[in-house]
Parts: structure tokens; sequence; C-alpha cells
């Protein structure tokens, strides 16, 4: 309560602002507070919400002193999204579902804060809750990331809330609440200072890298267990631009993305300032040694890719029948229709991603030919909506006798992935086929 007192205090005393834009804050009764203290400081609560429109899957975003930025991963370049210098960022994340996550002060003032934000224009559309550690320690988690087994968000903390050693949490994405998951990174630190850098990722395979630069003795790009920080390897091939980053993010590809900041050496003999930081944007194959590296135009905070989102679809196999029974080892055509909706519109569908089954089976017929497509159109459950109907052969297929559902997936005509799943009933071959 002490610190949301001290984030009221200190927004009363900051000079007014304008009206900038609705917020929903989750948490009313945690951080009720909170809530005057955003009206006073001209940010609005209210209804709020992300557009969760599609974002191109890899992009790479960033946190930049007075808000959300992407970076072009070639040469470097900036996109500023939303100027909003009433928050500075530091961690962010994004889950599988698309959704972006920081965390951040504004004006600030502690405590810190879990926010959601919108990925199109990078817009801070709700305030989930404050992130409390011991009442009156401030806490920095300096670092998100999503673990890709769990879709938990976790994040790094570094000498925070009276700590010496770097530590590993988790966080609840409805309520901002913390748990402590490793005390010491690496796991075993007996002095603390163990590790003073800030790179903190999972790769899509499950890795957890960090990039550990102790105080003494050897730096390396470390694999953490998530579980409980202990070090289960070092990356050797490494470059050093990389391991002294102060950020690190990890592509679909597995590629590794980090912001080295480099500080040129005042000449002799010139005045004063020192010479400003150069930011260099890294990236690293583990799987070949290869990395490249180019100037970036400012220093940003933590990187996060976003998600391959793929979009949830109905589908009816076999629209005439209830049980949907397959003889798995049978032959002939299996009819499937992806249904329209009023958010998908099968006529978008690009036909010759569509694939059946484990063994992602392609049509049995050529859409592509002219009027093919046209005749596969029709309103099969009659809810005025066009739905699409192709077919596939059996045996290829891969649908096995234990089966209880199967899939189709594909792409719309702007590489939107799409999935849908319907349950089928697999029947031995010789028995009936009733519906």
């Amino acid at each position: 309560m002490l610190r949301i007192v001290r984030v009221l205090v200190a927004l009363i005393a900051a000079p007014l602002r304008p009206r900038l834009r609705s917020l929903t804050v989750s948490s009313f009764g945690r951080i009720g507070p909170l809530v005057c203290a955003l009206v006073i400081s001209g940010i609005a609560v209210g209804t709020a919400q992300p557009t969760f429109a599609s974002v191109a899957a890899d992009t790479l975003y960033g946190t930049s002193r007075d808000g959300i930025v992407t970076i072009d991963q070639n040469d470097g370049s900036l996109t500023p999204l939303a100027h909003q210098p009433e928050f500075r960022f530091f961690g962010l994340a994004f889950d599988s579902e698309g959704r972006l996550f920081a965390t951040g002060l504004i004006d600030l003032s502690f405590p810190l804060l879990l926010m959601e934000l919108d990925p199109l224009t990078g817009e801070v559309v709700d305030i989930i809750g404050p992130l409390e550690d011991v009442p009156g320690s401030p806490l920095i988690l300096y670092a998100l990331s999503v673990r890709p087994e769990t879709d938990e968000l976790y994040g790094f903390s570094y000498f925070s809330s009276g700590s010496p050693y770097s530590r590993i949490w988790t966080i609840d994405k409805s309520t901002a609440e913390i748990t402590l998951v490793a005390s010491e990174v690496p796991a075993g630190c007996a002095s603390g200072y163990c590790s003073d850098s800030l790179g903190f990722a999972f790769a899509p395979d499950g890795r957890l890298y960090h990039t550990y630069r102790p105080s003494y003795g050897d730096r390396c790009l470390m694999i953490l267990d998530p579980d409980s920080g202990e070090d289960l390897g070092c990356i050797p091939a490494a470059p050093g631009n990389l391991i002294d980053s102060t950020s690190i993010a990890v592509r679909s590809d597995g590629v590794i993305f980090s912001l080295f900041p480099f500080e040129r050496p005042r000449e002799r003999g010139a005045p004063p300032p020192d010479p400003p930081y150069f930011f260099f944007l890294t990236s690293f194959d583990p799987l070949t040694g290869a990395w490249t590296s180019t100037e970036v135009q400012e220093g940003i905070g933590d990187l996060a890719f976003s998600p391959l989102v793929v979009e949830s679809v109905d589908i009816d196999i076999k629209p005439d029948s209830d049980s949907n029974p397959i003889h798995p080892s049978g032959r002939g055509n299996l009819p499937v229709a992806i249904l329209g909706s009023e958010t998908f519109d099968v006529l978008d569908v690009d036909v010759t991603t569509l694939a059946f089954g484990p063994d992602a089976a392609a049509p049995s017929h050529d859409l592509t030919k002219s009027g093919a497509f046209e005749d596969h159109l029709r309103d099969v459950n009659d809810d005025g909506y066009t739905d699409l109907i192709s077919h596939y052969r059996i045996e290829n297929t891969g649908v096995e006798p234990d089966d209880a559902e199967a899939c189709i997936t594909g792409e719309t005509l702007d590489e939107t992935p799409f999935e849908g799943c319907d349950v089928i009933k697999a029947v031995p071959k010789g028995r009936g086929c009733r519906s």
C-alpha cells in the first residue's frame, strides 16, 4: 500500500496532462488508489481492449525511451509506435495468442506494473496490476519471456528487492501475482553479483537462454533450467557482442537476436562530454555458429518476437453425418467443410495450402482450375455463410484406428495460418458406416 501511495503522491505533484487514451485497469481491488493516480495524470480508465489484429510473425519489437518500437532485423532501423513518454517500459514479451505484455513505471514512480499493449499501436490498453515482492522494496523485472510448453510468463530481475542476486519469477497474466522460481541465477551462486547481464529469453524448443556475464571468470551464452535457475551448459560459439548484450530474443527458427551497447572512448585531450553509446543488433544461429551485427539508432531495452498465431476455424467432416465414421484402412474421398462465419470468409482461403489429417493430405481435386473453387462452395449448415468443401483420399490422410479427431490446416491469401478440427469415429474395415 505504501508504494501505491508513493505513486499517487508523485502523480499529483506532476504537471497535469491532457487526456491520452482509455485504459482498462484489471485489479481494482488491489490497485484502487492507482486508478485515481492515472486519472490525475491524464490517463483515462475505461474499457479499451487490444485489437488482436494480425501482426506478421517474427516481427522484432523493443522497448525504447518513449514507448515501443519495431526493429528491422536486416539494417537495424527503428519504427516507433505510439509515443508514450509518461510510461517507462522494461520487460517485453508475447504469449502464444499474440498478446503483448510489458513491465513498466508511470513517471518513473514505483510500483512496477504489468501492462498489456496493443501490438499494432504499442499503446497501453490494460494495467493488469502492480508487481509486488517485499513491501517497501522496489522490484524491477528487466526482461520478460514466455515459456513455450506452458505459455507462462516469466520475468528476470537483477539486484532488486534488496537481493544481490539475479532472480527468476513467474507472473500471472491475469492478476500480476508473482512467484519466485529461482532465488539465484545461476543456482548455487555463493556471493551474489554472479551475473550482471540482463539477457533472458526462451527459445521455441523450450531452452532458456541467459547472457551470463559474471564480475569475474568466463562469460557465455548460458542455458538455464527454468524451474531452478541451474546452469545447464554454455553455447561456446556465441560471439562477444551477444554475450555482453543487455537483451535477447529468439526467433521462431531458433536464431538469437541481441542488443549490445558499445561506449566509444573520448579522444585524448577532447573536452567532455563523452561520446554517446553505440548500439549493435546481433543475430546468432546456435546450430551453425553464423552471426551478423548491424548498428541500431538508439538504445533498446528488452526485445520480443511476435509469435505465429494460428486462427481457429470451425469445420465439419462428412457434413451429412453426426458421428463422422471413417475406415482408416479404407479408400475413397472424404469430404471436409470449412465453415464460414462472421469472422472467417472462406473466399479468402488459399486452397493450395490446404492439408488434412496427420499426414497432411492435399485435396484430391485441383481447386485452382477454372470454376472448381466455385463448384465447392455451399452453405452446408444453413447459417447464411458460405462454406468451402474439399475432399481428401482417406488412404493419404494418416488417420489411425484410435484417432478421435482430425484436423485441417491452411492459410488465407494474406498468409494468415488457420486450423480447424472435428471429431471422428474410426471404424474397422468391413463394418457399416451409418451416421
